[in-house]
């Protein structure tokens, strides 16, 4: 494994943990959850099932509540949350679906170079 690779994963997936200073333990995801990587560590799995993987990675980082399965809905109900505060931290909004299915691609690519597996044509997993 390159060390670059290997310390890049680890810096992106350290700062989309640390979501509001709290530390999410992965081991405690639910079941689902365990479904939802193992879409993304398969290097057959396409770029629209890891897209949807990685949205319901992100709604899980954001405790949205299980009936909500849609990132968009999940950040408006957050800001319209938010901005009922009297000091609104509009910072700590979910991201948008698109944001979310982009990095997840992204990291889906990098994460699979790092594997060794360089069956991914970089150009297919690009922009979507």
């Amino acid at each position: 494994m390159d060390i670059s690779c290997s310390s890049t994963v680890s810096q992106d997936v350290t700062q989309h943990v640390n979501i509001q200073q709290k530390q999410i333990c992965f081991l405690k995801m639910p079941n689902e959850t365990k479904a939802i990587t193992d879409i993304l560590n398969d290097p057959t799995s396409t770029p629209h099932a890891v897209a949807q993987a990685g949205e319901g990675i992100f709604l899980t980082m954001y405790q949205a509540p299980p009936s909500e399965c849609d990132l968009n809905n999940h950040r408006y109900n957050s800001f319209v949350k938010s901005s009922t505060k009297i000091k609104a931290n509009f910072a700590s909004l979910p991201s948008t679906k698109g944001a979310a299915k982009q990095h997840s691609i992204r990291v889906h690519l990098k994460t699979q170079q790092c594997l060794d597996n360089d069956s991914l044509n970089p150009e297919h997993w690009g922009s979507l």
